[in-house]
């Protein structure tokens, strides 16, 4: 007998980092949390989507609310997203809503397309058949991207994104500040996520990401470069980072730009693929278990 086979829909959180302090007491503060730099200050909105898959599951009876995320971070330890954001939900008293009783975790997934394509599996696997109906919270700037991954898991005409993040907690548009912030995020979200799985749809191969170019030598063209200039324009072109920012560093155009992406195809050097990353946030692949294998 399944635990929730009564269960017809599915309300998905994809995470987005790990909670580590040992209390409650300052859950809006980077030193909370494993973040990467680029997520400086995002706390506020990690609750907000933990709030509002709560409330989306509230208003759905007869759905499953899973938190989904791995453990992505070494110095997390067996930490994962999805668990860091149950144990918010609980300590919050699931703002009021009575959700606790049909909500689990999915704490195996990578990225994006892995946050929904495991906790499709996971609900199969808790309830005993496919959901009807998906919802999935996450920043509004990833919409794109997860109506692909629907498109290519075929539930497209079953699923819902809900976008959360781009104005503050008081409904006002967002400053200045936040306008550049949430442009550059845009920009990162169609040069480093949307662009390779539009080429690799479940992210299983070696993928190139044309525009993915942190560094665009103005002038130059890769072949008459040094040893020494190319092995740094490799090193460079590996990293991640928005394009319009080093172009406008480097005051290069977009021909300059497909200049360098093309000598770069010819010289054979790969951009690391969505399995590259894959394997940087699961610890496990990136090294030995502390633990002995289960036999």
């Amino acid at each position: 007998m399944h635990p929730w086979s009564t269960l017809r829909e599915l309300v998905i959180v994809a995470g987005h980092a790990i909670y580590v302090a040992p209390h409650f007491q300052r859950p809006l503060d980077d030193s909370s949390w494993v973040l990467a730099p680029h997520q400086r200050g995002e706390a506020p909105h990690y609750l907000e989507h933990i709030r509002c898959g709560v409330e989306l599951a509230a208003a759905r009876p007869s759905a499953l609310l899973l938190f989904s995320g791995g453990q992505t971070r070494r110095s997390a330890g067996p930490r994962s997203e999805a668990q860091s954001y149950w144990m918010l939900a609980e300590h919050f008293q699931w703002w009021g809503q009575d959700v606790a009783e049909r909500c689990s975790t999915e704490e195996f997934a990578r990225d994006s397309f892995e946050n929904l394509a495991f906790s499709l599996q996971r609900f199969q696997a808790v309830c005993g058949k496919a959901p009807q109906f998906v919802e999935l919270v996450s920043w509004a700037f990833k919409q794109e991207r997860f109506q692909h991954h629907a498109r290519t898991l075929g539930i497209e005409n079953r699923f819902r994104f809900i976008g959360q993040g781009q104005v503050d907690g008081t409904g006002q548009a967002p400053n200045q500040q936040e306008v550049a912030q949430l442009a550059e995020a845009c920009l990162g979200e169609v040069e480093l996520a949307l662009e390779p799985f539009l080429r690799d749809p479940r992210g299983e191969g070696q993928v190139l990401r044309p525009t993915e170019l942190p560094l665009l030598i103005a002038a130059q063209r890769f072949e008459k470069l040094e040893p020494a200039a190319k092995q740094q324009v490799q090193r460079l072109y590996a990293a991640d980072g928005p394009l319009g920012a080093w172009q406008l560093q480097h005051n290069a155009t977009e021909s300059q730009a497909r200049t360098l992406r093309d000598a770069l195809h010819r010289a054979g050097y790969r951009s690391p693929s969505l399995a590259d990353k894959r394997a940087e946030r699961d610890p496990f692949l990136r090294g030995p278990s502390p633990h002995p294998p289960c036999d």
